[in-house]
């Protein structure tokens, strides 16, 4: 297997890497959607619970996943873009071809 095959598979690999942490991003975003009970919107609105509010209304998980989740993202496209510019630098034109692009 030459370098440039092995580039095009880690490639593949950060994408469906990126796939799915947009689908773990979206299970997040259901759960906050479901469960989250915003303490400061509850005093804007006059609203005092007769309780407190249980741990899990806050969603500190799901908060704190969609954020490693965004830094893990971005870190995966930077990757990418290098995994990239290396295979594209492997490339060779074709005959005629501008090189440039």
């Amino acid at each position: 297997m030459n370098n440039s095959t092995r580039l095009v598979q880690i490639s593949i690999g950060l994408t469906i890497l990126l796939a799915l942490a947009a689908l773990e991003d979206f299970l997040c975003l259901h759960d906050i959607f479901r469960d989250y009970v915003s303490p400061s919107a509850l005093d804007y609105l006059g609203v005092t619970p007769s309780e407190p509010l249980p741990e899990w209304t806050s969603t500190s998980l799901e908060w704190t996943s969609l954020t490693v989740s965004y830094w893990l993202r971005v870190g995966i496209i930077c990757l990418n873009i290098v995994v990239l510019m290396k295979l594209k630098s492997r490339l060779k034109p074709a005959d005629g071809a501008d090189p440039s692009g």
